[in-house]
């Protein structure tokens, strides 16, 4: 049966080819032409992009909006994703989301524009920023939660089959374009509550986005649609789950290879499960280290000591298991020489890949030593746009407000762009600690030849145990 209605689904992330395609935009992309719905989907996936500059980067975009302006013709209700290739990641990129509702309310008044996702959560339910101030007079629908519900409020709210929830066929997407991996999430949700990690702040602990047979759905829809057979179960807590024996054995008779995050605390109370998962084909673990100071592992509720790390390496490499090390710098509390020492201790472990993070403080709350140019506010953060080609993002300090240095990826990723922006760096920081410019540095110390973006770490977890 075919309805009246027609969709426009919109990936706005600037994506190089290294991210995955949006997995809650092909869940709901499948339901609704299933449902007899027309869909038209736009990306903004451009390799290209690489190997400019800011100009030949803004100009892409322009044709990536009139791309969403030709797919619009046709249809009643936009959805614009803040997802970053899965439901989990928030990403500042808010200006691109609002230029894209302005072109679009400006070409077609009655056009129907909802927007959700990740990052939409993020400024909802951490940083509890208004409505009106996300709308700005041009978004009609916030949709805060899970990005699946977005089919139950904006169609006549019919499945084919609720036991189909989680495939993909990627109908509308070029899919050639992507890595030969999928993101994947079963539960979102952390007990844990870090101060550092948004997730068990934007997601209670009982939070759950599928069921067992909809996440091993999705596995198997990318496997029959794209043959793919990597996969990163990106859940905080996986092995602590109560359903863990009987989903471990579903995953194995996939026959795929996965990585998994974990926290060291959980390695050392469930080493079985560590085995099962070996045996499953798990290649890799993503395990956050974060410092060697136990005061901030005792502050940040990571339930282990630094003393842990040799057991918890030399446990996983007996077992033929890949290490990606997750590391955290700039805590209002840290100083130059425990940062220097966290990653010599780091580099002499010779881990699989090192995720650097720079700490990054709720401005709600911030530490009563920190200190700015600018008086930072939560606001700020609908005013950056740090999404775009990492040899960019130098050019682009001056282009966005003081708080895109506060972002977690900013330094990590901008390190070979920033040489020449000393002033902007000194001019934040922790009283009596450190500004930004001695971050800047220490990351500067660190090997040439590290890979400091995540998305292309990510590679890295399937190559062969050395």
């Amino acid at each position: 049966m075919k309805y009246n209605k027609s969709y426009l689904l919109i990936d706005p992330i600037y994506n190089n080819g290294d991210i995955p395609p949006n997995i809650s935009l092909g869940q709901i992309e499948y339901q609704l032409i299933n449902s007899g719905y027309n869909v038209e989907l736009v990306d903004f996936v451009e390799p290209s992009c690489e190997h400019g500059g800011l100009s030949d980067f803004f100009q892409m975009e322009q044709r990536f909006f009139l791309k969403i302006l030709e797919k619009a013709q046709k249809a009643n209700i936009v959805y614009i994703s803040g997802g970053y290739g899965n439901a989990l990641k928030p990403y500042p990129f808010f200006p691109r989301i609002i230029q894209i509702a302005q072109l679009l309310k400006k070409a077609y008044p009655s056009l129907y524009i909802v927007a959700g996702g990740a990052l939409i959560n993020y400024y909802k339910k951490i940083y509890n920023i208004s409505d009106t101030l996300i709308k700005k007079g041009l978004i009609d629908y916030i949709l805060v939660g899970n990005e699946l519900s977005f089919i139950q409020l904006f169609t006549n709210g019919t499945f084919t089959n609720r036991r189909d929830l989680g495939y993909c066929n990627w109908h509308n997407w070029e899919i050639g374009k992507y890595p030969n991996y999928r993101s994947i999430l079963y539960h979102i949700g952390c007990p844990y509550k870090c101060d550092f990690c948004f997730e068990g702040k934007i997601y209670n602990q009982n939070f759950i986005i599928e069921t067992q047979d909809s996440f091993i759905n999705t596995m198997c829809s990318a496997i029959e649609n794209g043959n793919i057979r990597n996969f990163i179960i990106e859940d905080s807590t996986f092995i602590s789950y109560k359903d863990f024996d009987t989903i471990i054995e579903r995953i194995k008779d996939l026959g795929i290879s996965f990585s998994i995050y974990a926290r060291i605390s959980e390695i050392i109370g469930y080493p079985s499960r560590v085995k099962q998962l070996k045996n499953a084909g798990c290649c890799a673990f993503i395990i956050g280290f974060e410092t060697l100071d136990d005061n901030f592992l005792i502050e940040q509720n990571k339930g282990t000591k630094s003393s842990n790390n040799k057991y918890i390496i030399s446990f996983l490499n007996d077992l033929g298991i890949n290490i990606q090390g997750c590391f955290m710098l700039g805590f209002p509390q840290d100083t130059i020489d425990n940062m220097s020492r966290t990653i010599d201790y780091a580099i002499k472990q010779e881990l699989n890949g090192y995720r650097w993070h720079i700490f990054q403080p709720n401005y709600n709350q911030l530490s009563p030593n920190f200190y700015s140019a600018s008086k930072i506010t939560t606001e700020d953060h609908l005013l950056c746009q740090i999404n775009i080609p990492d040899h960019l993002l130098g050019e682009s300090i001056r282009l966005n407000p003081e708080i895109c240095l506060l972002d977690e990826h900013f330094l990590p990723r901008a390190k070979n762009s920033l040489s020449t922006y000393t002033m902007e760096l000194e001019s934040i920081g922790y009283h009596n600690r450190f500004n930004y410019s001695d971050l800047f540095n220490i990351l500067m110390s660190m090997p040439s030849n590290m890979i400091l973006n995540e998305e292309k770490l990510y590679y890295e977890l399937f190559k062969p145990i050395q």
